[in-house]
C-alpha cells in the first residue's frame, strides 16, 4: 500500500472541560467546519498549554502458560489505564480549581477574587470532570484540514501545581487526568473524525439519479393530466345543461322557463341578434334562433 501523506498528523489541540455528566456535543458538529466551532457552553476552554495535550491508553496483557510449552500459548487483556496529560499555561484560579478536582473554595469581593484550598474531610470527595480534546485528524481528500475530537467522559486530575516565582521559569499547572469507568454500556472515551461531507452528498445523488429521473417523469405526466382535466371541466355547468336541452322542450312559450338556458345565449346566437351587424355581401342573413324556436 503506498504512503498517503494526508494521513500524517501534527499540530496543537484545544482542551475543554466541564462537570462529569454534562451533555456532549453531537457527533455531527465536527462537520463541515467543526475545527472553527468550539463545543457549546458549559464546556470551557483551558486556554494555552505548554508541551501539547496527550491522550494515552495503556493496556496490560497477561500470558496464558502451560508446563508443556516453553512459550506463552496466548494472552488476555487484564488491565487498561487511560489518561490525558497537559501542562496548563494559563494559571487562572478557575484552572487551578479544575486541576485540584474542585475541592477548592472560591470567593469574591469588589475588585478581587479568592481561592482557598481546604484540608478537611470534605476534600476526600473530589468532583469528577469530563474533557474534550479538539485536535487535528487526517486531512480530507480535497486537502482541507479535518478535526479529530476525543471526548473523555470521567476523569480526575493528579496535578502538580507549581507557582514558581523566578525570572526564568514560567508558571504552569502540570496535570495528568486519569480516566475512570463510567457505567454500563457507556464507553469512557469517544473519538470522532471529520469526513468530507460533499463526498457523501455526491454518492447519494448518484445512487438516486435513476429514481429522481422517474420521479420527474411522473410529476410531468401528472401535471399534463391535471391540466387536461382542468380544461375539460372549465366549461360552466349552465352551458353544459343548455347543450343537453332539446329545443322542443321550450316550444309554446315565449321565453325559457326559469333556470333554463336559452340556446340564444350561445356566442353564435348573440352575434346574429346584435343590431347593425353587417353580413357578408351576397349572403342572406341567418335567421335568429329565437324565431326558429317560436315559429
Amino acid at each position: 500500500m503506498p504512503i498517503n501523506p494526508q494521513n500524517l498528523v501534527m499540530g496543537p489541540a484545544r482542551l475543554y472541560y466541564a462537570a462529569f455528566g454534562t451533555a456532549e456535543p453531537a457527533d455531527s458538529t465536527v462537520t463541515p467546519d467543526g475545527w472553527l466551532v468550539p463545543p457549546p457552553a458549559p464546556w470551557t476552554d483551558f486556554g494555552g498549554t505548554d508541551g501539547g495535550v496527550s491522550l494515552e491508553v495503556d493496556t496490560t496483557y497477561t500470558d496464558l502458560e502451560v508446563d508443556q510449552e516453553i512459550m506463552p500459548v496466548g494472552s488476555r487483556l487484564t488491565a487498561m489505564a487511560m489518561s490525558v496529560a497537559a501542562k496548563l499555561s494559563e494559571v487562572t484560579q478557575a484552572n487551578m480549581a479544575v486541576a485540584l478536582n474542585n475541592i477548592t473554595q472560591a470567593g469574591s469581593g469588589a475588585g478581587y477574587i479568592t481561592l482557598d484550598i481546604p484540608v478537611g474531610s470534605s476534600t476526600t470527595q473530589p468532583q469528577y470532570s469530563a474533557l474534550i480534546i479538539d485536535g487535528w485528524g487526517p486531512e480530507l481528500s480535497n486537502g482541507q484540514p479535518a478535526l479529530r475530537r476525543a471526548i473523555v467522559r470521567k476523569v480526575l486530575s493528579t496535578a502538580k501545581v507549581t507557582l514558581a516565582s523566578d525570572k526564568k521559569t514560567q508558571q504552569a499547572f502540570d496535570c495528568t487526568f486519569k480516566c475512570f469507568y463510567v457505567g454500563p454500556g457507556i464507553n469512557p472515551i469517544h473519538i470522532i473524525d471529520q469526513l468530507e461531507l460533499a463526498r457523501v452528498v455526491v454518492r447519494a445523488k448518484v445512487l438516486e439519479s435513476g429514481i429522481w429521473h422517474d420521479l420527474k417523469t411522473l410529476i410531468s405526466n401528472t401535471s399534463l393530466i391535471s391540466a387536461a382535466l382542468s380544461k375539460r371541466m372549465s366549461g360552466s355547468p349552465a352551458r353544459r345543461a343548455g347543450m343537453k336541452r332539446s329545443p322542443a322542450s321550450t316550444a309554446g312559450s315565449g321565453s325559457a322557463p326559469s333556470g333554463a338556458l336559452s340556446p340564444s345565449s350561445t356566442p353564435r346566437a348573440r352575434a346574429v341578434r346584435r343590431p347593425g351587424r353587417s353580413t357578408t355581401p351576397g349572403r342572406a342573413p341567418r335567421p335568429s334562433i329565437r324565431r326558429c324556436t317560436t315559429a
